[in-house]
């Protein structure tokens, strides 16, 4: 009985320092691409009725996040991109967020009144994640500087603490001349 005991709290220990040490942060760990490819254009109606496209923020760092109102990762995400978008924005940054809800924008609307939420909100119509390599959990956080090339992206639930001195690099760093390219919208 003892012995089983031991062996269950060893698995059980096991596990979480694997998911501590190893796996959370190889998922969530921001990765500078090797390339840095364009960031696709995208343009979509925002759950307010605005015309939202990537091209509006040419020449800003903007902080693209892929979530739904149903998860739980991304919900948790919310005060610290909104504290983000309020210490960042005049210096030339935004977060847009891009919902992969199923149902409409009513549940999205509900939460973004609710948390009083100071970004772009938008629900993916079909196809901007394909745009992005696909989308295979969430929340996906992709990280586009100045210049409008991906400087990275992290799958999974990533705080201000990580992003902040990324962002701050981005900011410093010059723009160039073009955004993105032609996607769907």
């Amino acid at each position: 009985m003892i012995a089983t005991a031991l062996v269950v709290a060893a698995v059980v220990a096991g596990g979480y320092l694997a998911n501590r040490y190893w796996i959370r942060p190889a998922v969530a760990r921001l990765t500078a691409r090797p390339a840095q490819p364009l960031a696709p254009s995208f343009s979509l109606t925002d759950i307010l009725g605005q015309k939202l496209s990537l091209e509006q923020y040419q020449g800003k760092v903007v902080l693209l996040d892929f979530w739904a109102s149903w998860c739980g990762p991304c919900l948790a995400e919310i005060p610290g991109l909104i504290q983000l978008q309020q210490s960042y924005r005049s210096q030339g940054f935004q977060v847009i967020a891009i919902s992969e809800d199923q149902g409409g924008i009513a549940p999205v609307l509900d939460l973004y009144r609710q948390a009083r939420i100071n970004y772009r909100v938008g629900v993916d119509p079909g196809g901007i994640g394909e745009l992005y390599g696909g989308i295979s959990g969430l929340p996906t956080t992709f990280l586009i500087g100045r210049d409008g090339r991906i400087h990275g992206e992290v799958l999974g639930e990533v705080g201000i603490k990580f992003l902040a001195p990324r962002i701050e690099k981005l900011l410093d760093a010059p723009a160039s001349s073009r955004m993105g390219s032609k996607g769907p919208g």
